[in-house]
């Protein structure tokens, strides 16, 4: 299976430049569970997987220093190719910058003919899930699974609540729900999640979190 990742994690290496440029709050947590994602699909022998990111950081000036964030690669594990994209990171027109960005790192992923492509969104953001859809507009068979860790309502609630940010935040989430009828499968943190993300038949499950195996940890 042909697998894409696509989400917002960034490498152990960016950690100390993305926490200086931080005015803030850093994506620890956010950032820890992809990457316990990635290292259980990497258990799987049948997987050949490939990451796009576009990395969680606050927007600027408010939240974050540089106005641009440049584009990196590096290898995962040794064989895991992960791409960051560039973007402007202006706040009110980051969203597009992202979206473009994606679109242009996945035509690759669109182009390949191998059969059972999967793209894994991380979140709701809609940026994510616009490259996604737009890679299955290209390609019909690649299936998308959407993870909703949090619903996109109740995503940067820390953001300035002006008008301006009122009517931003509302196209957005008119732009998702429009794309999100797209996904072919869901992971949800709760059930209650799958009424408002309008699920239906479509297949989900519920996890309540994820945990590196490889890690050791106490018994309780």
């Amino acid at each position: 299976m042909k697998m894409l990742f696509l989400g917002g994690i960034f490498s152990k290496e960016m950690e100390k430049d993305i926490l200086a440029k931080s005015k803030g709050t850093v994506h620890y947590a956010a950032n820890k569970l992809q990457w316990n994602l990635i290292d259980g699909f990497l258990n799987s022998e049948d997987i050949d997987l490939e990451v796009i990111s576009a990395p969680f950081v606050g927007t600027y000036p408010k939240d974050y220093d540089d106005l641009f964030f440049k584009k990196q690669r590096f290898l995962y594990k040794e064989f895991v190719q992960c791409n960051y994209v560039s973007f402007c990171n202006l706040w009110g027109y980051r969203s597009v910058s992202r979206k473009n960005s994606l679109i242009r790192q996945i035509q690759e992923f669109t182009l390949d003919r191998s059969p059972n492509k999967v793209i894994i969104v991380y979140s709701p953001h809609t940026p994510f899930l616009q490259a996604a859809v737009y890679a299955k507009q290209k390609d019909p068979s690649i299936h998308i699974c959407l993870i909703v860790p949090d619903l996109p309502q109740f995503m940067n609630l820390s953001e300035r609540k002006s008008l301006i940010y009122t009517k931003l935040k509302a196209m957005d989430i008119t732009v998702f729900e429009k794309n999100a009828k797209h996904v072919d499968s869901f992971v949800l943190l709760t059930d209650h999640m799958r009424d408002i993300l309008k699920v239906e038949n479509r297949p989900y499950i519920v996890i309540e979190g994820v945990v590196n195996t490889s890690e050791p940890f106490l018994e309780v």
